[in-house]
C-alpha cells in the first residue's frame, strides 16, 4: 500500500538534466560533509517524483485488486 500526503509529480527523472554533467557533480564530489551532500540531494530532487509507468502500474494494481475482491470500485481514470 502506498500512502502519500501529496500527489506525486510524474517525471522521468527526479533532478534537472544539469546534474548529469560534470559541472554540478564536481562540486558535489568535492564536498566532504555528508550532511551537506544530503541537503544538496534533497534540494535537487525537489521532493521526488514517480515515472508515468510506475504510476499507471500502481493505479491498475489497485483497481484490479478491488475488482477481484468484489468491492465496489470506480474506473482507474
Amino acid at each position: 500500500m502506498l500512502r502519500t500526503r501529496r500527489y506525486f509529480p510524474e517525471k522521468l527523472f527526479d533532478t534537472e538534466p544539469r546534474w548529469l554533467g560534470s559541472k554540478y557533480l564536481k562540486g558535489f564530489a568535492a564536498e566532504p560533509d555528508c550532511d551537506s551532500r544530503w541537503e544538496t540531494i534533497q534540494q535537487a530532487r525537489n521532493g521526488g517524483s514517480m515515472t508515468p509507468e510506475i504510476r499507471m502500474r500502481i493505479i491498475f494494481d489497485r483497481w484490479f485488486s478491488r475488482a477481484a475482491s468484489g468491492a465496489s470500485c470506480k474506473k482507474p481514470f
